[in-house]
């Protein structure tokens, strides 16, 4: 609940969704499967277990996340996660500075450059840091200094346009600060961007209207509002949808104080009981309805199919 953005929502709805549909499984032309991925708030859990072949016999995937608005195509985007390390030479600050190479100003260098490089960004592009490491003592010049940084795109090919520039900002870093440096991607999975399957986040907000929430329609939530999922590795291998459920009024952002109360209000368990709801249905629609199966496969082979990730990502 401390991580203000309603993880126990979504577990509780994932869970209460498949008890639900395990009540008429015997009904259903298929199975229900309930996959627990933990680790999705960076540590890539979805994209670990679809190396491992967890996703491989699914035909559908269903899940959500809990906002302040309601929309049945969220436009989730990629994000990659870089870590640079600068390494100069430490010298006393005062009394020989020119024997110094200052880690902290590559690292200084760095953080500007990036932050002039969101003006000629796509507006779908988002980049967001901290210095995780600066010096130990103000009169010494400092030897090491680290940063951290999230890079994001819309599409997995303007995300690698974005890298490239990245890299180069960097780089230049250290020249200018006469220091080296280290650049580490991806200590965990790259999050792609989530494909939303159109027929089948369709019949979610009919289903979930049915609990009298009103979904947006795709194209009204612009693009740049938006964060990052590893379910986005998941919906190019299969199928998925992976709307929004409103838990707190407009204009509460997720990660902030206001969200922690929200995540645990009456609000928040009135989403559990509905959210829960509209994807057992939405499940069982899947299941009982071949035209709506037909229509969720032709959108997911028009989208491109099932791609390559590995190949993706490298």
């Amino acid at each position: 609940i401390g991580h203000a953005c309603g993880h126990n929502v979504i577990c509780a709805t994932a869970v209460g969704a498949f008890l639900a549909t395990a009540e008429v499984a015997g009904d259903l032309d298929g199975s229900v499967e309930l996959i627990g991925t933990p680790a999705e708030e960076g540590g890539g859990g979805k994209e670990l277990i679809a190396r491992a072949g967890g996703f491989d016999d699914v035909d559908a995937v269903v899940m959500l996340h809990p906002s302040s608005f309601e929309a049945a195509e969220h436009p989730w985007i990629g994000v990659r996660t870089v870590d640079v390390t600068y390494h100069g030479l430490a010298a006393h600050a005062a009394a020989m500075p020119f024997k110094g190479r200052n880690a902290l100003d590559g690292a200084v260098n760095a953080y500007q450059g990036m932050a002039q490089l969101r003006q000629h960004m796509l507006p779908t592009d988002r980049v967001h840091g901290i210095i995780t490491e600066g010096g130990q003592k103000p009169n010494i010049v400092p030897e090491r200094a680290a940063l951290t940084f999230y890079l994001r795109s819309a599409e997995p090919e303007t995300l690698a346009v974005l890298v490239q520039r990245a890299e180069d900002i960097f780089t230049a870093a250290a020249t200018m600060s006469g220091t080296t440096v280290e650049i580490g991607w991806d200590p965990t999975p790259v999050y792609l961007p989530v494909r939303n399957n159109h027929p089948l986040a369709l019949r979610w907000a009919v289903n979930v209207g049915e609990r009298g929430r009103v979904s947006l329609p795709r194209g009204i939530v612009p693009d740049a509002l938006t964060g990052s999922t590893d379910l986005g590795n998941v919906s190019v291998r299969v199928p998925a949808i992976h709307p929004t459920l409103a838990i707190a009024p407009a204009g509460v952002t997720i990660h902030s104080p206001e969200f922690t109360a929200h995540a645990r209000s009456a609000a928040a368990d009135q989403g559990v009981v509905d959210g829960a709801i509209g994807l057992a249905l939405t499940a069982v629609d899947f299941l009982c309805d071949p035209e709506l199966r037909t229509s969720v496969r032709d959108d997911f082979q028009a989208a491109g199919g099932t791609l390559d990730v590995a190949a993706l990502l490298a």
